[in-house]
């Protein structure tokens, strides 16, 4: 019963109103409980693998981390552009890398 809730749940991930951490949180659960592989949900799902595992990533930070971040004004964008290229992870006190910084303040003179 319980996996097939979150397997209802996984159906629904596209939803906005989903946050990220929890997104990634339901799937790193679910490929565990059930021992499949990130392709297998993917297919299962019938979303592209490259954006189950972009959607897993989020489980590479910390809600403390992510909620620090959102506080200081980066988006989830931002914050996911540095997951995917690796400059921020669990656990580590990394700030958003010299490139993403770089972007952002270009930006704040317009």
């Amino acid at each position: 019963m319980a996996d097939e809730l979150i397997y209802n749940f996984l159906c629904d991930l596209k939803k906005k109103e989903i946050s990220p951490l929890d997104r990634a949180k339901y799937i790193k659960q679910y490929l565990e409980k059930r021992n499949i592989s990130q392709r297998q949900l993917a297919k299962e799902l019938g979303i592209p693998h490259s954006t189950l595992d972009d959607w897993y990533r989020w489980n590479n930070i910390t809600e403390e981390e992510y909620t620090r971040l959102r506080s200081e004004g980066y988006e989830n964008t931002d914050i996911y552009r540095s997951l995917r290229q690796g400059t921020l992870s669990k656990g580590s006190e990394k700030e958003i890398d010299k490139a993403l910084k770089s972007c952002i303040s270009k930006l704040e003179v317009f």
